[in-house]
């Protein structure tokens, strides 16, 4: 973004510089997709000046794009042959609402959004009077946003450009296709915001004022800053799967609550995932019974088990009614306390059926391993 101010501020940039934007442009496609949106909202913004070396700027792009390109095109075959795997990984993520655009704002001034924002695992008492940084952040925000002069309409534009390109682009695509509205994925975007908010607090006049402002700001910030340098806000997934693996005995089930974590023993086990099938080298995510689960079983230490997904108790009976799960099957079930409250009746059913002999907790997760009643008498 430095080399590109610098653009702008020069009336007759060397191609120096322009070798400088072009190699920083092309680091940051190749760090991360959405880097794109940075690319998009630069351009939009440059046509909009009055630069006479836009030939340059012209040809700039068009390399930065080819090189690109050698990333690019495999990602979009992988994507055309692997859709049903793309689908599985993102279908966690919920469909945004139009108050998904007052989280992402929320996530921005305090750290707090259902859409990837750390309050999903905190009660908002625990943050207090953090949550008070939406309303006096969004007051200076729209301040900052509104160009009061001619000459402040520069910075107005490129900023706001810059925060709401990419989300409503995003938020418009996730509402059309596949949901991928997170606020984790709109992090570039958070300097525009806070740029705009410090053009708000800088309109007003006196110092004094100014300094009561940002002392309000930090003291707000505390009771947040207190929770997420005291609390473990990260589930220790690595962990829990760890403590399965070594434990697990053959043909014994692992049972996932809900059903769409059940991909974390890939990403996390330390053996991997052995698919049943060879030919399938990659995670594909099947629908049967309405649960999510690897197609083909998985294998851990050699050993076969199965994994199943659920989302509720009736689909938990409709398993035993369908015998994939017997009283005479031992499984381990985890459940993810953080996203599955409701999980007292799976146990209540469960303690009825079979022998619960282990139990172990872990930060947001419950693991406990169930034997048939019959070994225990």
């Amino acid at each position: 973004m430095l080399f590109f101010l610098t653009i702008l501020k020069r009336k007759n940039s060397g191609i120096k510089l322009y070798v400088y934007y072009g190699i920083a442009t092309v680091l940051l496609l190749y760090t991360t997709l959405w880097g794109m949106f940075v690319v998009v909202v630069q351009n939009l913004f440059f046509f909009l000046q009055k630069i006479t070396q836009r030939k340059r700027w012209i040809v700039t792009q068009i390399v930065i794009f080819l090189i690109f390109l050698i990333w690019l095109i495999p990602f979009f075959v992988f994507l055309c042959e692997q859709k049903e795997y793309v689908k599985a990984c993102i279908q966690w993520i919920p469909r945004p609402e139009f108050n998904s655009l007052i989280e992402t704002f929320k996530a921005f001034s305090y750290g707090g959004s259902r859409y990837g924002g750390w309050d999903f695992f905190i009660t908002p008492e625990e943050i207090g009077l953090s949550q008070g940084l939406l309303y006096v952040m969004g007051i200076f925000f729209i301040l900052g946003i509104i160009p009061f002069k001619k000459t402040e309409r520069p910075t107005a534009y490129f900023a706001g450009l810059w925060l709401f390109v990419p989300l409503m682009a995003m938020f418009i695509f996730s509402l059309s296709y596949y949901s991928v509205f997170l606020v984790r994925y709109l992090i570039f975007a958070l300097p525009a915001y806070y740029l705009l908010v410090a053009k708000g607090i800088e309109r007003i006049k006196k110092r004094l004022y100014k300094i009561l402002i940002i002392l309000v700001i930090a003291i707000l910030t505390l009771p947040s800053l207190i929770v997420y340098y005291t609390k473990t806000l990260k589930m220790d997934w690595r962990g829990a799967i760890d403590y399965v693996e070594s434990r697990i005995e053959k043909d014994e089930i692992i049972i996932m609550a809900p059903s769409d974590r059940s991909q974390m023993f890939a990403y996390y086990g330390k053996k991997g995932v052995k698919f049943q099938d060879k030919t399938k080298v990659k995670i594909a995510l099947v629908k049967e019974l309405g649960v999510n689960m690897l197609k083909g079983g998985f294998s851990y230490n050699n050993r076969d088990n199965s994994l199943l997904g659920i989302n509720n108790l009736e689909q938990f009976q409709e398993m035993v009614s369908r015998r994939k799960i017997n009283k005479e099957d031992s499984f381990w079930i985890i459940f993810i306390t953080r996203w599955f409250k409701n999980y007292k009746s799976i146990q209540n059913y469960c303690g009825k059926n079979w022998h619960r002999v282990k139990t172990k907790q872990f930060e947001g997760i419950d693991i406990q391993y169930y034997v048939p009643i019959i070994y225990t008498n």
